[in-house]
């Protein structure tokens, strides 16, 4: 039996029971439609909660998610087990599991050499992909030297984020002040980056270490506002496949090859991007399962649990995979405290929280996923899900 562990584990139940497999799940949110992929569940989350607010602390919550990863463990015959979302930045946590149980997928190491900024700013210069140049400082005196050579605006990150929140735009000198200020007992914790204007775009790619095929180029949906959020960072979906001239997708398939090669990455990953003035700006590896793996499936049938476990083996596709359409999937989040209502029964919606919860502003409402063969189609349909949902909520 396989074990899927991650914040929201759903997709990627979801793409392995298609497969057939036999695999228990341990998620944190405990979504009403996870419950029919398989008997064997086990969330953080629970209806008698009330709200997401039982749970402050997300590096607490990051640790709970592995301990009962841990009892499960110890209680079914899990021979392997699948990481999605929410453990990037906590490689020691990987290790856990990976010391009791093989991870099927990319190495505890492997983890923590992929999203260890600057190290790897520094292999990207040796590769000559570009990316915002970066530092780490803990006086202000650091950051304004470093404006000298960046300018204004900055882009603060802290350094374990998820879905990008808790990123800032500073964009003078007196927000700097102020946030430093703020933050003075901190400020080492966060990266110091310049600021890249330009398209969010990401890759979805499969590999044995040595091997690899970009298997999607994507349109990243970032700080929407009809998404909810206020937050200009935050990650709200992404549209599949990302359309740019041949020049372009063939300077972000080589770009995205060479970082996967660089870091020997294993299975089904992510590699996030900012298309500024024709050229890929290299922002994070997201080495486990990303974000766009049924929208993937929509457009191409390529199931990515799959194609993760044949990676393992030592198997990928040798050939782009071809799109049949459009494919979109978009997170709302609420703008307002709300008891969430019974979201069920509408169409083409995932990720459905038990009813009657309270959320509060930048809580997530649901996913909508949808699959059109041709664009404009898609858009309108979004566009009325989403005017749907909102006013259900009201």
């Amino acid at each position: 039996m396989i074990l899927i562990v991650s914040f929201n584990a759903r997709g990627i139940a979801n793409l392995a029971k298609k497969l057939g497999l036999k695999f228990a799940v341990v998620d944190f949110w405990g979504d009403q439609d996870l419950f029919p992929l398989t008997e064997k569940i086990y969330t953080i989350f629970k209806p008698q909660f009330k709200s997401y607010e039982a749970f402050p602390n997300p590096r607490e919550n990051e640790g709970k998610l592995v301990e009962l990863a841990l009892e499960v463990i110890s209680k079914e015959n899990i021979e392997g087990v699948l990481i999605g979302s929410g453990l990037d930045d906590r490689p020691e946590l990987w290790r856990r599991i990976s010391s009791v149980v093989p991870i099927l997928g990319n190495t505890p190491a492997c983890i923590k050499a992929a999203r260890d900024v600057i190290a790897v700013h520094k292999k990207l210069d040796e590769l000559g992909i570009q990316h915002p140049l970066t530092i780490q400082a803990t006086k202000i005196s650091e950051i304004l030297d470093f404006i000298e050579e960046v300018g204004f605006p900055l882009v603060i990150k802290p350094h374990k984020t998820a879905g990008g929140e808790g990123i800032c735009c500073i964009r003078n000198r007196s927000e700097l002040i102020k946030f430093c200020h703020k933050n003075s007992k901190t400020l080492g914790e966060y990266y110091i980056q310049e600021y890249i204007k330009g398209e969010d775009i990401s890759t979805t790619m499969v590999g044995d270490t040595k091997n690899f095929t970009v298997l999607s180029i994507n349109r990243q949906l970032i700080g929407v506002r009809s998404s909810g959020t206020k937050l200009p960072f935050k990650y709200c979906g992404n549209l599949i496949p990302y359309e740019c001239t041949q020049e372009i997708m063939e300077r972000i398939i080589e770009d995205s090859i060479k970082i996967a090669e660089a870091f020997k990455l294993q299975g089904v990953f992510g590699i996030d991007f900012i298309l500024h003035e024709s050229i890929p700006y290299f922002m994070e590896i997201n080495p486990r399962f990303p974000g766009t793996i049924e929208i993937l499936e929509m457009v191409t049938k390529f199931n990515a649990v799959k194609g993760h476990l044949d990676a393992i083996q030592g198997y990928i596709p040798k050939e782009n995979i071809k799109y049949k359409g459009y494919a979109i999937k978009q997170v709302l989040f609420t703008n307002k405290t709300i008891t969430v209502p019974n979201l069920s029964q509408i169409s083409h919606i995932y990720d459905i929280p038990p009813p009657n919860i309270v959320l509060h502003p930048e809580d997530p409402i649901c996913t909508i996923q949808l699959f059109s063969e041709n664009l404009e189609k898609l858009n309108q349909h979004v566009k009325s899900l989403v005017e749907k949902i909102y006013l259900t909520i009201q």
